[in-house]
């Protein structure tokens, strides 16, 4: 079975707070994540898929903390946005 928990994850751009104190636990499933625009959804996907690390707070993933394991958590994720553009420094 696998499990995500996160736990008081905080995330700011510069002075600007975006995320601030999200707490969940998500197993094995479908779930969606709903919200108005500009209300986080994005940056929370980033750091979901260790794209982002957040300022504080804790994420565990079946026993791995993002902290520690990054490289191996990335092994089960993958993140595909809703418009896909090749990097310009890409051929």
């Amino acid at each position: 079975m696998n499990q995500l928990i996160v736990e008081n994850i905080n995330f700011s751009y510069g002075k600007k707070s975006i995320l601030k104190d999200i707490n969940f636990k998500v197993e094995n499933g479908l779930i969606g994540l709903l919200g108005k625009n500009g209300a986080g959804k994005t940056t929370l996907i980033k750091i979901l898929v260790t794209l982002y690390r957040p300022s504080s707070g804790s994420i565990v993933f079946n026993g791995y903390k993002y902290n520690n394991y990054t490289n191996e958590i990335r092994k089960y994720l993958g993140y595909l946005q809703q418009d896909f553009n090749m990097y310009k420094n890409l051929t």
